[in-house]
């Protein structure tokens, strides 16, 4: 009789679970289940995002890659990793993530010595610019790109320093080209003014705390169409004091300026902020925005 008790009061109690065990295994179900939805709503949003291609839509061109990195961000390890990430992962570095990009490449800098290595290694130019007193007046240059880069240089890439970018640039200007594509038709063959990433939409659900409209870390710009939303975007930063360049676009827009703009791909920016997307997709979108180089160390 003592051994038949004995056995099933062990039976009852090898079900019985700690409620921290509970709560373990709860959260680790629970972080399972997220991840398998958040891999369906990605694969999902590619498929919807990205159709075929009109086989003769040619890829976006783009005559160059443009950073700016001022100050003690030219010293800082991201702007190194940005500019190797952009080069890497051409033909002859095959399994290597980047953005195998082998055209022109600007940097403007107030330290132009920080630059010689990637100069010489990946055939940057680097332009010297005067230096600045604040981080958002470094931000202002954006608004004055056309008149540091050669005059045949008319399509321009800017990144911010602290992109990387992750995937091959072919994929993104092919699908650029598509989304341009469709813009003109629906504007009737008007021209945009700037191509920006939406902003909200960039961010993993299309959810995040304190968005704006558009994302200005990576833009695509033209010399002429663009020069009007720039002029205007650089006189509001300089009338007023601004903590980010967002909120004087917004104002810009706000008083009728910089309203063509083409929407980029929103399937190709990842902010490093949104933990569970970097955990779960780190290297399936073309840009990777650390927003913060803090992020690295």
């Amino acid at each position: 009789m003592t051994s038949d008790s004995d056995s099933k009061m062990h039976e009852q109690r090898s079900i019985i679970w700690h409620p921290k065990q509970q709560i373990l295994i709860m959260g680790f179900c629970l972080i399972i289940i997220v991840s398998i939805i958040l891999v369906i709503f990605e694969m999902g949003f590619w498929l919807t995002e990205y159709p075929a291609h009109p086989s003769s839509l040619e890829p976006f061109q783009v005559d160059a890659v443009v950073f700016i990195i001022l100050g003690s961000y030219a010293g800082h390890p991201i702007g190194d990793m940005a500019l190797e990430a952009l080069h890497r992962g051409g033909q002859k570095e095959q399994g290597q993530r980047g953005g195998g990009w082998h055209g022109l490449v600007f940097v403007l800098t107030d330290r132009p010595a920080c630059f010689q290595q990637a100069a010489d290694l990946h055939f940057t130019q680097v332009i010297e610019v005067p230096s600045q007193t604040s981080a958002i007046k470094i931000k202002a240059i954006k608004t004055e790109i056309f008149s540091y880069l050669p005059k045949d240089i008319e399509t321009v890439m800017y990144l911010d320093s602290d992109v990387v970018v992750t995937q091959p640039l072919d994929n993104f200007l092919s699908d650029l080209a598509l989304a341009e594509h469709s813009w003109t038709a629906q504007h009737f063959g008007k021209h945009w003014e700037m191509a920006m990433f939406p902003d909200r939409e960039s961010h993993t659900f299309g959810v995040c705390l304190k968005c704006n409209e558009w994302h200005t870390g990576v833009m695509i710009m033209k010399r002429g169409p663009s020069n009007s939303c720039l002029k205007a975007w650089g006189q509001e930063l300089n009338s007023k004091t601004y903590g980010r360049d967002q909120h004087a676009f917004e104002q810009v827009r706000a008083s009728g300026a910089c309203k063509d703009i083409l929407s980029l791909p929103a399937g190709h920016l990842l902010f490093m902020k949104d933990l569970l997307s970097v955990a779960v997709l780190p290297n399936l979108r073309t840009f990777a925005h650390y927003t913060r180089a803090a992020v690295l160390n």
